[in-house]
């Protein structure tokens, strides 16, 4: 081929762009496959991670006894009263709603927890937990919110994250 011509200098030209081009293209898709294998290892680490934190409340300790107590409150139609409560079932209630405000925390920010998995998995059990001490949880905020009142503090908001999973995720009026 001779490049010393026109013609042959603009083959010389289309064939280095070619080349140029499919070279780019080559990297770009090599670049979003690895992204994507990438993002799909920690989606699956993600999952794991969801279901070795969930699985703590099936386990003995605070909160896997507060699970069977509270599941015992639910089906016996235990009403709680924030002012009647004994110190055990202070306990009790705080165990369980401390554990899935940290698990929607996580689940919310997206870091952690799966917020698919966790509303597939936990979202009724956390519905029911919360609807059982929604009066809990309000009477809480608002003896802590008069407090932080009387120092020129700002109104308290408690559980903000189990309060925001179960509009958001669960889509349910609170």
């Amino acid at each position: 081929m001779d490049f010393t011509t026109f013609e042959g200098l603009i083959l010389l030209v289309v064939t280095i762009l070619g080349a140029t081009v499919t070279y780019l293209f080559n990297s770009h898709i090599q670049r979003k496959t690895a992204k994507y294998n990438s993002d799909l290892q920690r989606a699956e680490v993600k999952r794991a991670q969801t279901f070795h934190l969930l699985s703590r409340i099936f386990e003995p300790g605070p909160v896997g006894d507060a699970r069977l107590k509270m599941a015992k409150w639910i089906a016996d139609g235990k009403v709680i009263d924030y002012n009647e409560l004994t110190p055990e079932e202070d306990d009790v209630i705080l165990s369980i709603i401390d554990f899935y405000e940290f698990v929607c925390e996580g689940a919310l920010k997206g870091k952690t927890v799966d917020k698919e998995l966790l509303d597939q998995e936990s979202g009724g059990r956390i519905e029911r937990y919360y609807f059982l001490i929604k009066d809990y949880i309000h009477a809480r905020e608002k003896r802590l919110t008069e407090v932080s009142k009387k120092n020129g503090g700002k109104p308290v908001i408690l559980y903000e994250h189990i309060k925001l999973f179960l509009t958001d995720v669960r889509k349910i009026d609170i």
